[in-house]
């Protein structure tokens, strides 16, 4: 296997995303409450929950946990579709090649690695504290179309909501490895900044 992609095909609601380097495969799941179907095929883990109709399932499953640990000798993508809401992605230690929210995003946060390349992380639907922490000397960009407000990259809090904008770091057009997160649909209190050096854990 040279790549894993990790799909939540129906929205994805108090998800744990982790590296467990110990795993002899692709990946393992651990569920609380209603159980998802999950599909494994040529690299691709899919979760569906059943039963989804518009955001219905932030309510009708708040019992459903889940713990997803994936095996990091494999660069990944990870989507998720139908929104996402209370999901904690630590990526460290995972070669992530994209990360994407399609149906919005709220109280999410992502822990990232090292970059290799321009990885994206791309949020349609609207977004609602959501934090992304890099490592330190990785350039980023923040872009954001449909009006923001409390939006913070490294610090610098621009004002206003208007039609969008565009942040980033002083060494962002010339880095080769970098992050780009594109926000779709606005942004309230999202935040993109470096972890600390000795962190083992960071609460947005």
């Amino acid at each position: 296997m040279t790549r894993g992609h990790l799909v939540f095909a129906r929205g994805a609601s108090r998800v744990t995303i982790h590296a467990d380097p110990s795993l002899p495969g692709l990946y393992r799941a651990h569920f609380d409450g209603p159980l998802p179907d999950v599909q494994a095929q040529d690299g691709t883990v899919t979760i569906v929950y059943r039963h989804v109709a518009f955001f219905g399932w932030l309510y009708s499953w708040h019992d459903a946990v889940a713990d997803i640990a994936l095996n990091p000798s494999v660069p990944w993508d990870v989507d998720i579709r139908g929104g996402a809401s209370k999901v904690t992605a630590d990526l460290r230690g995972i070669r992530l090649r994209s990360f994407t929210m399609i149906g919005g995003a709220s109280d999410v946060e992502l822990l990232l690695s090292h970059p290799i390349g321009t990885v994206p992380i791309h949020v349609s639907g609207g977004v609602s504290n959501v934090a992304v922490h890099r490592p330190p000397g990785v350039a980023a960009r923040v872009r954001v179309v449909g009006g923001f407000s409390r939006l913070t990259l490294d610090g610098r809090r621009p004002g206003g909501w208007g039609g969008g904008i565009e942040l980033e770091t002083p060494d962002y057009p010339g880095a080769i490895d970098r992050y780009d997160v594109g926000v779709e649909g606005g942004a309230n209190r999202i935040s993109v900044d470096v972890l600390p050096r000795d962190s083992s854990s960071v609460t947005g």
